[in-house]
């Protein structure tokens, strides 16, 4: 019978076997999943199927940059023993350096062949059969530079926060600046520890924005203020305690809380003759879903 890409995928994730391993097992089990798995497990490379239900919490980021490229990955495991294992490290190195630039999907990523000569997905089934542990890559990020664009990242010492940066200049000699780079790596580092969920405020969805000015309308008419002056005070607080907390630019920068996100970027601009911008973050914490 023929054998679909769905149905390699689906084996794949029964097994945590690479692509190839599971569509020649499937071919000479004749599409037959049961059989195709034992095949597997006598080939002595299915040793980690076992693991697939635990949970993979721990783990590490990497960030690697490459010419104009930047990337994220995180590679998952079940115990921080294991997140500190060099082979497990230089797994998780060797994805970020695979991911610069990538512009396919996770499941396209997972295909790629490391200088191993074998494929990211095989590389994780070897690592996990060898080191006893569920493993796996739950996600990556890339970010590529145009002329005018600024990219830096940081990934916290503890390797469980990181944050990607680009900032969109005026000028190729504004993305060119290393002042500029610094500054995406302060923006950076500074997102790694507040975790803001959008980068403006016109990013927060309408919705979200509702709910949370009811919330406050509520708060204010609980407090005994009449309605319209409760609806002013609403404005406010959606600004300085809601906004404040979960958009990039307007939060109060961790070196200098006196000024904003935006405004730190804005000074810089000003200083250096600059017209510089937030144009987009990433942030991933090791053990949660995007």
């Amino acid at each position: 019978m023929a054998i679909t890409a769905a149905d390699v995928k689906k084996l794949r994730e029964q097994t945590g076997v690479g692509m190839m391993d599971c569509k020649k097992a499937l071919t000479q089990a004749d599409g037959d999943f049961e059989a195709a798995i034992a095949i597997l497990r006598e080939k002595g490379i299915a040793v980690a199927a076992k693991r697939v239900d635990r949970t993979a919490a721990e783990g590490v980021l990497v960030i690697r940059k490459n010419g104009d490229a930047i990337s994220m990955a995180e590679l998952n495991c079940e115990t921080s023993f294991v997140a500190a294992n060099e082979d497990f490290v230089k797994l998780a190195e060797d994805i970020a350096d695979k991911a610069c630039g990538f512009e396919g999907d996770l499941d396209a990523l997972k295909e790629q062949k490391l200088a191993s000569g074998r494929t990211i997905a095989e590389s994780i089934t070897d690592t996990m059969a060898r080191i006893g542990e569920k493993i796996d890559c739950p996600r990556f990020a890339t970010m590529k530079a145009g002329e005018k664009d600024a990219l830096d990242g940081y990934v916290h010492f503890d390797k469980l926060k990181g944050v990607i940066v680009k900032l969109s200049c005026g000028s190729a000699e504004a993305a060119a600046d290393p002042d500029t780079a610094a500054l995406a790596k302060d923006i950076a580092m500074h997102a790694a520890w507040t975790a803001p969920k959008y980068l403006d405020v016109k990013d927060v969805p309408a919705e979200e924005v509702e709910k949370e000015r009811e919330i406050q309308i509520n708060r204010a008419k609980e407090e005994g203020k009449p309605e319209e002056i409760a609806r002013k005070m609403v404005e406010g607080r959606l600004r300085k305690e809601f906004f404040a907390n979960i958009c990039l630019t307007q939060q109060a920068f961790i070196k200098d809380e006196k000024m904003t996100i935006a405004q730190l970027i804005s000074g810089y601009a000003k200083e250096k003759g600059y017209d510089v911008s937030l144009a987009a973050f990433v942030r991933f914490r090791v053990g949660e879903q995007n």
